[in-house]
């Protein structure tokens, strides 16, 4: 802001120093034009060199502009527009070959900052539709910052189509290639969306969804805690149908894996409700301290009878 208020006192100061008409454009041998709410430093020859001008316009939708041209296309300018919200403050750049100059950043009239953005929606809008493409770099490191784009931590766009599709990521990558990141998908509708974390290569292992947390690698923990609605003191119960050892024996030998637990092949397929399984085999663990119970009865009556049997015998 210093070196554009210098520029616009330097081209007054030097306006003063030349020689006014009333009519028509001012020239003097430094270049310096002076018009009708128009300065210019440079040649005229709009072809070959450069020029440097401020431009105040009459019309609503530009109160001024400050700029460079090169061959007749502004190749750098600062411009303040007038909207029924007010004014704002554009900064536009061309590029080498560009026939215009187009606006890279807005200052909006309630403050607002839009990179890429005419009208930002937000504090800090940056608005680049382009997929697949990084979009803002929130930090780097200077190893491989000259392979691809870099090693940095940074936010990068994708697509909206198909349906499900990667829309967004926040990502680390190093030389260039994704090492980590936070992937977000879009759902069916505008929600259903689900995210998805990366390490390593890029891999995704972890996935967060509606229907919850699914990991595609082991989980290392010290203690974990499962909350469930129910256990298996069913068993205890006097009306519990307790099946006969020789009707579970007949089931193992027909089904090879015990009542009421999935066989091997429904495991390998469907996977494997930790909570459900845990009370199943819970279940189990009681059965069978209820046969050793009815065991040890039969045991000691068996005992009771070889007692007898012996002072019978003596």
């Amino acid at each position: 802001m210093k070196r554009i208020l210098f520029l616009i006192s330097l081209s007054f100061s030097l306006s003063l120093s030349a020689q006014w008409s009333n009519t028509g454009d001012n020239a003097t041998t430094g270049n310096l034009t002076v018009g009708d709410r128009y300065i210019l430093l440079g040649t005229e020859n709009k072809t070959k060199l450069g020029q440097l001008y401020f431009h105040l316009l009459k019309e609503e939708g530009a109160l001024g502009e400050l700029a460079f041209r090169y061959n007749s296309v502004e190749k750098a300018m600062i411009k303040s527009e007038y909207t029924s919200l007010g004014g704002n403050l554009q900064f536009l750049t061309a590029q080498k070959n560009a026939t215009f100059s187009a606006v890279r950043m807005t200052i909006a009239p309630d403050g607002k900052v839009g990179v890429g953005a005419s009208a930002p929606l937000a504090i800090f809008d940056v608005n680049d539709y382009s997929p697949n493409s990084l979009k803002s770099v929130l930090a780097r490191l200077p190893e491989g910052y000259n392979v691809g784009d870099g090693t940095y931590l940074g936010v990068k766009s994708y697509a909206s189509q198909p349906l499900y599709a990667k829309s967004f990521a926040i990502e680390h990558a190093f030389y260039g290639d994704i090492n980590s990141s936070i992937n977000f998908y879009r759902g069916a509708s505008k929600t259903g969306g689900f995210i998805t974390i990366s390490v390593s290569d890029g891999k995704e292992l972890f996935k967060f969804s509606p229907k919850g947390l699914d990991v595609g690698g082991a989980i290392t923990a010290r203690s974990v805690e499962i909350r469930v609605d129910a256990g298996a003191d069913f068993v205890f119960q006097p009306d519990y149908n307790l099946k006969p050892l020789s009707e579970v024996e007949q089931f193992v030998k027909t089904n090879k894996h015990l009542p009421e637990i999935p066989s091997e092949k429904q495991m390998i397929e469907e996977g494997v409700n930790v909570t459900d399984m845990q009370i199943k085999l819970l279940q189990k663990i009681e059965e069978l301290t209820l046969y050793m119970i009815e065991q040890n009865k039969q045991i000691k009556e068996l005992k009771e009878e070889n007692l007898e049997i012996r002072k019978l015998l003596k």
